[in-house]
């Protein structure tokens, strides 16, 4: 996982709104111990860490901001085929074929005070 955000960090961005990377996906799934760093991901990738990540959506393919270093045009996605959770080879950053998810960086002083994040209930944030 080490390696992951230490590659992750070549990328230099100064927006507060970019695609996730590999990590952020990885580290968001609450079965640590199966599916906490991109191998054991990978490992359990059909069964197990699809089921226990919020961020894993079956019905569509999208693209991270992760550089895959296999192909030079591409980047590693998210989703599903065959129930993965995470995967490399074949993300062209140029393909229509793929989405993408926008994330939003909130400085760690924004506290949530309200909502469930749905879109009848929306989060609300304050300072």
């Amino acid at each position: 996982m080490q390696d992951q955000i230490n590659d992750e960090k070549s990328i230099i961005s100064n927006v507060k709104v970019a695609l996730p990377t590999v990590s952020e996906y990885i580290r968001n799934n609450s079965n640590k111990s199966n599916c906490g760093t991109f191998s054991l991901n990978n490992d359990n990738d059909r069964s197990t860490c699809p089921n226990s990540n919020w961020m894993f959506n079956r019905s569509d393919i999208w693209l991270t901001l992760s550089p895959d270093s296999s192909i030079s045009f591409a980047v590693f996605r998210a989703g599903d085929i065959g129930g993965c959770g995470v995967y490399s080879n074949g993300g062209s950053v140029n393909s229509a074929q793929y989405g993408i998810r926008p994330v939003v960086t909130l400085s760690s002083d924004i506290q949530i005070t309200g909502g469930d994040g749905s879109s009848s209930n929306p989060y609300q944030l304050s300072l």
